[in-house]
């Protein structure tokens, strides 16, 4: 890479919403991300996974962003230790049918996750060093409430961010998606280039691990 660059993870939970007016939202992430070139890691619930939003997940990846579990309903596994693996395995399976990739990456809901589930699994564990807080800020019921929360996130991202940022978003949440275009236009223009958690780590990824920054080399 050039020597000026700064590379950043923007990595996106639960892909495959329920709600149908996200659903344009979806598609234009990855649209917008590799409008610039750059690329992110969508972790997805599998049982939100269907044949229409199943062709979009199909077209992230042909865009270059990668997939990645986030369990079969969405679950906290240090509080369920036993739906584990069947949760692994049946997303697996549904988000090869959908994109015909087999997923390795596996981000686990709220990030609740033993150390030892961490080294019985056969993925590496994704976290995050750069919490959006978007959860937070989804309310938009005027649009100064949606003007302010948008902007309140894009903030969030600019106070953090540095190289090897690991960022989190929820693209379920109403502001998302335009605090998404806003912080990708502004980062662009300071150096920043945003790949993926595998492009990030590089052959140091590795099942058995947990990762929540890497610097970009």
């Amino acid at each position: 890479k050039d020597d000026e660059k700064k590379g950043i993870h923007l990595t996106d939970e639960e892909f495959a919403a329920k709600k149908a007016e996200l659903k344009a939202e979806r598609a234009e992430m990855s649209k917008k991300l590799a409008s610039y070139g750059g690329k992110g890691t969508w972790f997805v619930v599998g049982n939100r996974i269907n044949e229409q939003n199943g062709a979009e997940l199909k077209r992230a990846t042909e865009l270059g962003m990668e997939i990645g579990i986030h369990g079969w309903s969405h679950i906290f596994f240090d509080r369920n230790p036993d739906l584990l693996m069947s949760e692994l395995q049946q997303t697996s399976d549904a988000i090869y049918k959908a994109t015909g990739q087999r997923p390795f990456l596996f981000r686990p809901p709220g990030g609740n996750f033993t150390d030892k589930q961490v080294t019985d699994i056969t993925y590496p564990v994704i976290l995050w060093s750069l919490d959006t807080e978007d959860w937070k800020l989804k309310s938009n019921r005027t649009e100064e409430e949606r003007s302010d929360n948008v902007r309140k996130i894009v903030d969030n991202i600019r106070r953090e961010v540095k190289d090897g940022s690991i960022i989190l978003m929820h693209e379920i949440y109403n502001n998302s998606y335009d605090a998404f275009c806003l912080i990708i236009d502004e980062l662009s223009k300071e150096g920043y280039v945003f790949v993926t958690v595998s492009e990030l780590i590089g052959d140091e990824l590795s099942a058995g691990h947990k990762y929540t920054f890497w610097p970009y080399r």
